[in-house]
């Protein structure tokens, strides 16, 4: 899934596998289900970097989608913290910053593995901030959402 603002941000990420081999037959295992995320992110100025983590799980990934659809079809989330989307792993969080006139502006937050190499250790987060079209995010939930099929809950 690729999300690029009208500013040339850009923020891809995708699904690499599963962390950990399948669990024996007939065995619930929340370490099953944690999936390798690839992100690369690019900035207007050029700078770019990229990270590969386990830090979503299979349920996560799906929820991320459903967070993108939400917001395309027009329901906002709560106000305050729970505007954010965030997961177990604090490597990536979402959040949706505004929406006016067909234009989304969301909000990609990144922490710990994720963080640009020349952020300051002592910033805990690096957020980027990626305006487009509703039409161009629901393109992006598309592809998100053909991606994630492919890895079901085990």
């Amino acid at each position: 899934m690729r999300l690029t603002s009208h500013d040339g941000t850009a923020a891809e990420l995708r699904l690499l596998g599963y962390e950990r081999p399948a669990p024996p037959q007939g065995r619930e295992d929340w370490d099953a289900n944690w999936l390798y995320l690839a992100g690369r992110f690019t900035l207007p100025d050029g700078r770019s970097w990229t990270f590969r983590d386990a830090c979503l799980t299979t349920w996560e990934a799906r929820e991320l989608g459903a967070w993108f659809r939400r917001v395309v079809s027009g329901v906002e989330p709560a106000a305050g913290d729970a505007r954010v989307r965030g997961f177990t792993e604090p490597s990536l969080a979402v959040s949706l910053a505004r929406r006016t006139d067909g234009v989304v502006t969301v909000r990609v937050h990144l922490a710990v593995e994720a963080r640009p190499p020349w952020l300051d250790e002592d910033v805990d987060e690096h957020v980027l901030e990626l305006s487009m079209g509703l039409a161009e995010l629901a393109r992006a939930a598309d592809a998100w959402d053909e991606e994630i099929a492919a890895f079901p809950e085990r």
